[in-house]
């Protein structure tokens, strides 16, 4: 729910500028731009709610931000920079509309489960007849439209990560036909199908459109570490984008839909908690979705608190079972913005590291600074990422690290953008990899 009203007035009237966002803010810190900076783009906003501005030379302003909070953590008077944007953001688009670009991407694309799937395949089977001699593990750099720098995108998977029914995965292994049927239907599972696996809990698995499509491997890693700690893992065939990329563009209206989608699809299954594994979805989970007016905010709220990252519900509900296996490996961690600055989400992931045996772990410089991501940002803004960026790959190669975790699907390929570009011998994977890859060393 974008702030609106009286309540916009109110958050754009704390803003005194004093300028400390300055001092923070990845973008500006970059170009050096008024317009670049949180007291700047509040007072765009304010003049365009005045009617002092008609908002068309407002979009390239308002894109250059973030959305990572960065600002508001620093600000005296708290002030809610990001959600300004994400105001002035509505306006626009109701004033002038969305744009074809934007209108294909998120109503197009996002919002549509089977055509985002069809496309990867297509573009799967692209990349494996064009690029047969290429080795996997090169990286793939091509000029997308509207960057002059080329980019590393991933190896596209032939089959995304959640099937075309519903899949529940045991600690035992998959469940009977008879037992997830039980659980499809929404019904709690009686105590002879209890004792055929005996988890600990079940949850869902909310897993986002980075990891269905782009990695199933994290998804895959995700279920198999929740697997190995006693907990079953319930797959709902039937989720969507979180929207929060259209919830950014200004497109509450496609953001609203997808929301009703998934408080819709996780309600159906019997669960003792839905577990995230990217950082942008539980920003969606757990503020967006409950800010919601009506029915729909009062069912979000009722879910948010069974919503949790991945590494939370690891350290703080489950008893973690550390892998035995020993990894021989130096590793650093990037605190994904929705996570550090959204969540103070920073202290669960560490644990988790710290506990595989052999691991090596090495802080890097300003771990929780924004990595050039913020989904489309990347996507209208890629040469600014790309500075923002070489930034963050240079304080990671600085320690010497043979990976850069973090806990974000949408950082994990910017990371290995950027590490491969600046051809730095490190990998970029998410926390639930490193663990997986730490029980698999078990004898």
């Amino acid at each position: 729910m974008a702030l609106s009203g009286e309540a916009l007035a109110v958050e754009i009237m704390k803003c005194v500028r004093c300028g400390q966002c300055r001092a923070v803010c990845p973008v500006f810190l970059e170009s050096g731009a008024e317009t670049d900076v949180a007291r700047g783009r509040i007072f765009l906003v304010k003049l365009l709610m005045e009617g002092r501005l008609d908002g068309k030379d407002l979009d390239g302003a308002l894109s250059r931000c973030l959305g990572c909070k960065s600002c508001f953590q620093e600000c005296p008077s708290g002030v809610k920079g990001d959600q300004i944007v994400l105001a002035g953001r509505a306006e626009m688009v109701l004033r002038h509309g969305l744009g074809w670009m934007k209108r294909g991407l998120y109503r197009g694309v996002l919002g549509r489960p089977k055509v985002f799937g069809a496309m990867v395949g297509l573009g799967s089977l692209a990349q494996r007849v064009a690029l047969a001699r290429v080795p996997r593990d090169s990286g793939i750099r091509l000029r997308l439209p509207g960057n002059r720098v080329p980019r590393t995108i991933p190896w596209l998977p032939r089959r995304p990560l959640r099937p075309k029914g519903t899949a529940t995965y045991s600690p035992g292994g998959e469940l009977d036909q008879e037992t997830r049927s039980a659980l499809t239907q929404g019904a709690r599972m009686g105590p002879g199908a209890e004792g055929k696996t005996a988890p600990r809990r079940r949850v869902l698995y909310f897993t986002g459109c980075l990891t269905n499509y782009l990695y199933p491997r994290i998804g895959r890693a995700v279920i198999d570490v929740l697997n190995r700690n006693g907990v079953e893992v319930i797959v709902p065939a039937d989720q969507t984008c979180c929207g929060l990329p259209a919830r950014g563009a200004g497109d509450l209206e496609t953001a609203d839909r997808l929301m009703a989608a998934n408080l819709e699809a996780m309600s159906r299954y019997e669960a003792d908690a839905i577990i995230v594994s990217c950082a942008t979805c539980l920003t969606s989970w757990k503020e967006d979705y409950p800010a919601a007016g009506g029915t729909l905010g009062e069912r979000a709220r009722d879910m948010a608190a069974k919503v949790y990252d991945f590494s939370q519900y690891l350290t703080e509900v489950l008893e973690f079972q550390p892998p035995e296996g020993a990894l021989a490996m130096r590793v650093t961690y990037h605190d994904p913005c929705h996570h550090f600055k959204g969540m103070q989400i920073k202290k669960e992931p560490r644990k988790l590291l710290k506990a595989v045996p052999g691991l090596e772990f090495k802080e890097m410089a300003e771990a929780e600074r924004c990595c050039g991501f913020a989904g489309s940002f990347s996507v209208w803004n890629y040469d600014l990422a790309v500075k923002i960026n070489d930034r963050k790959i240079k304080n990671a190669a600085a320690t010497g690290a043979e990976a850069v975790v973090t806990g974000c699907p949408g950082c994990v390929m910017h990371l290995a953008d950027g590490l491969n570009r600046n051809q730095v011998p490190a990998r970029a994977l998410h926390l639930a990899e490193v663990l997986e890859m730490a029980y698999q060393k078990e004898k």
